[in-house]
Parts: C-alpha cells; structure tokens; sequence
C-alpha cells in the first residue's frame, strides 16, 4: 500500500469518497467549515481553487519514490486550506499531517527574497472526524524541535462533526455535515438495550 492510502476498512471509505465529492462539486460548502473553526468569513461567490492531493516524495530507498494522498487542498486568495476525514482516531494522525502540509507548503508556497532566502507556508489545517469518538482530542499537538535550539508547537484543530447538533448545523450553514450525522446512530443498530427504532430514525430525518 502507497504510504498517506487509506484502506478500506469495512466500507468505513464511503464516507471519506462522500465527503470528497461534496466538495469537488459544490467547493463553496467549505466556506461555512472554514469560517467556523479559523474564523476567517469570504464571500460566497469567491473563487476556490482546488489543489493537488498527490505528492510524490522519496522512499525508504533513496533510488526509488513513493506517494502520500491527502483528502481536500484548496487556496482562496493567498490562503491554503488543507482538511482530512478520519473515521477513527489513529495515534500517528499528527505525524502524517505534519508529513501532508509540509509537502503542500513545499507545493505551492515556497518564496524566494532578493538576498537569497526563503520562506515557506503551512497551510491551515483541520482533522474532521464524523463519527462518534469521545477519544478524539480539541487538537492534535507535535513539538517540532530545531537544531539551533529553538522549538515549535504544531497545533491543529479537529472537527467532531457530532458534537454538533442540527440547530447549530442551521445556524453556521453548515450543511456540509448532514449526510454524516446518521453515523450518531451507529452504535444503536446492533444495540439489544437500547435499540434504534424506525419511527425515530424517520423522524430524524425529516428534521434534517
């Protein structure tokens, strides 16, 4: 397996290709996510490029290269934005982002002064887990110790699209969550003790 592939773990990938698609057609759904968790608002007709997802980087042989996938790249204006979908709460989570937004700062934000040094951007980063996950933590955190002795934290934000309910949903526009919101009931469905019942479901849906 290419290293940054997720598997296929169960069907658990229907709902990373469902949150992929929904922004590869309607982009501007991320313009609500990216106001809620960064605070930075953009017009709704401002354009939204997307980026590449693929980055080829070298293998654990020097001769040879290998890939890592990223979920969703885009830059609006001179701001890069860079999600992932996780399903479930992977312990080396925070070492692949560090490994995904250096190689898309590398992509796409290197600048070169006039006295021959450089600067490069990280983009601005988030974890979505849309499943219910009580483990997940408010960041991801890694400490990035420089040579020179000074150090930095990397910090990024995560999204439980769970803990959300619809009232907020509605108010922050954020419509992107919807079709995950079913996965709430996940843990019912082969529940004895407290099962999921048909009128409830329906009636869950009708208010989404």
């Amino acid at each position: 397996m290419q290293m940054g592939k997720k598997q296929d773990n169960s069907g658990e990938k229907i709902w990373d290709e469902i949150f992929k698609r929904i922004v590869q057609e309607m982009p501007d759904q991320l313009l609500p996510l990216i106001e809620d968790v960064f605070g930075v608002k953009y017009p709704r007709d401002i354009q939204i490029t997307k980026l590449a997802t693929e980055h080829v980087i070298p293998a654990k042989n020097p001769k040879h290269l290998t890939s890592i996938y990223s979920d969703v790249t885009v830059k609006i204006g001179e701001d890069i934005y860079h999600f992932e979908f996780q399903m479930t709460n992977e312990r080396d989570m925070t070492i692949r982002m560090i490994k995904y937004d250096f190689n898309i700062a590398l992509a796409n934000s290197i600048v070169e002064f006039n006295d021959g040094s450089f600067s490069i951007d990280f983009p601005k980063s988030a974890v979505i887990y849309p499943a219910v996950n009580e483990k997940v933590p408010d960041y991801l955190t890694c400490n990035i110790n420089f040579a020179d002795g000074t150090s930095h934290e990397y910090r990024i934000p995560t999204v439980k699209i769970q803990s959300y309910d619809l009232k907020t949903i509605r108010e922050k526009h954020l419509t992107l969550f919807l079709p995950f919101l079913l996965l709430r009931f996940r843990p019912r469905l082969s529940s004895k003790k407290n099962p999921l019942s048909e009128s409830e479901l329906t009636e869950f849906l009708n208010e989404i």
